[in-house]
């Protein structure tokens, strides 16, 4: 488990360029780079180490 104390909700999600982008900085939501960044080298790590199929043997 990894906790990001400089992002808020909604760190990953890149979408806080519209009208609304103000009010979602003020109340703690939006992009926070350099944790998404870092959350998401973890999971496709995650992934790769867990998830990635076993490659078939030729017999």
């Amino acid at each position: 488990m990894k906790e990001y104390p400089d992002a808020g909700h909604s760190f990953m999600n890149r979408h806080n360029d519209g009208p609304l982008a103000v009010l979602e900085r003020v109340g703690g939501f939006g992009c926070h780079d350099p944790s998404a960044e870092d959350a998401w080298r973890r999971i496709f790590g995650f992934f790769g180490r867990h998830l990635q199929g076993e490659k078939p043997t030729a017999d």
